[in-house]
């Protein structure tokens, strides 16, 4: 525990069986069943992979992850591991380091567990170059960054596309008309 800045400290040979309330939790490591009503970081200030029991993200709460290369989990960017559920609810936060940026076709699994349930209400991601757009994958196993190309999808795109067929959809494939 760092009690000057108020953050539970995992290393990798630390065991923590529960954390709590709004204490932020960072590090690389094991710890228990974690209820997040505060702040989570994998790895901590450097990239690593935080193992849970199993995670709850309250209202408010954030999950932090730092990339610097899509190549290896948990030694290029952060990732959360669950070794049972995951409830998620809160904010996502993103950032890169070390001069990185991510580039057409780069994924990134930051999160995997047993079983997902919820989403991130909210997520901050870094900008990425022109016709770029962040796709936010989630699965019943992880939660997936892809960096894509086209135009980013609202909300109400992603919702239409979810309710039409693809048959309905088959005059939608050249959108733009530019062949």
């Amino acid at each position: 525990h760092d009690d000057q800045h108020g953050t539970a400290i995992i290393s990798s040979a630390a065991l923590l069986n529960a954390v709590a309330g709004n204490l932020p939790l960072a590090g690389s490591g094991s710890a228990g069943t974690v209820t997040n009503a505060g702040q989570v970081s994998p790895g901590d200030a450097g990239i690593g992979t935080l193992t849970l029991a199993s995670y709850q993200g309250l209202p408010g709460s954030s999950v932090s992850i730092e990339l610097i290369n899509a190549i290896v989990p948990g030694l290029h960017y952060d990732v959360l591991a669950l070794v049972g559920s995951a409830a998620l609810d809160g904010t996502l936060n993103v950032v890169t380091n070390n001069g990185f940026v991510p580039t057409n076709g780069d994924s990134f699994v930051v999160l995997t567990t047993t079983n997902r349930t919820g989403y991130f209400a909210a997520t901050n991601l870094p900008a990425l170059g022109p016709g770029l757009y962040w796709e936010v994958q989630y699965s019943n196993t992880t939660v997936s960054l892809l960096v894509t190309q086209g135009v980013a999808l609202t909300g109400y795109d992603l919702w239409a596309q979810a309710i039409t067929n693809e048959a309905d959809r088959s005059y939608q494939s050249d959108p733009d008309s530019d062949g």
